[in-house]
């Protein structure tokens, strides 16, 4: 598996657009962080007065969703080339 890097586009496995905002490996107190990857998923569909619908997230390093139970998410990223 390829690590993430910010200089990528990614995407989510089904087709979302994603901007990656930061990779922050260690949490305040100097502990590595489970989800290092943070960034927002762009959401089909209007709400709130038109604006479009995003979801602030974290992914691993890797680019899995949930490392937690090892499942595959709609929300792992996949990088554009």
């Amino acid at each position: 598996m390829k690590k993430i890097d910010l200089k990528k586009k990614y995407q989510t496995r089904d087709g979302h657009k994603v901007e990656l905002h930061d990779i922050v490996l260690e949490n305040s107190c100097g502990g590595l962080v489970t989800y290092p990857v943070k960034g927002t998923i762009y959401l089909d569909g209007k709400k709130n007065w038109g604006h479009q619908e995003t979801r602030y997230t974290g992914w691993s390093i890797y680019g899995i969703q949930d490392v937690v139970f090892g499942n595959h998410s709609e929300w792992d990223l996949i990088e554009i080339k």
